[in-house]
């Protein structure tokens, strides 16, 4: 299966039920470089939002951290897709598929 098959394989999977999840207690802790960080994945279009009401009938939101850098007041944004533990959107495909993705995220990381 090539990446362009698993990606549609990926967004296609039917969500039985939509939930919200509580952000991480760091990124409680500081809202403002979460804001930030929101702020830039937004104006880069990775990421959709805010909505007034969920834009589908199941909605899954996923939590955000933040894990500090080496450099002294600066964060990664962590946004939580395999949360939560066992229900992660991740666990809908078969192992197979799981690696897949992970290998092919990882190739495209680097």
């Amino acid at each position: 299966m090539d990446l362009s098959t698993a990606l549609i394989h990926l967004f296609s999977v039917v969500q039985n039920r939509s939930y919200e999840s509580p952000n991480s207690f760091f990124a409680t802790q500081q809202p403002q470089v979460v804001d930030q960080k929101v702020a830039k994945e937004l104006e880069a279009h990775r990421l959709a939002g805010p909505f007034d009401s969920p834009p589908f009938p199941v909605f899954r939101v996923s939590p955000l951290g933040i894990n500090p850098k080496k450099t002294l007041g600066d964060f990664h944004m962590i946004h939580h897709l395999s949360f939560p533990r066992g229900e992660s959107l991740m666990m809908e495909f078969p192992m197979s598929i799981r690696v897949f993705i992970m290998l092919m995220l990882t190739k495209l990381s680097n």
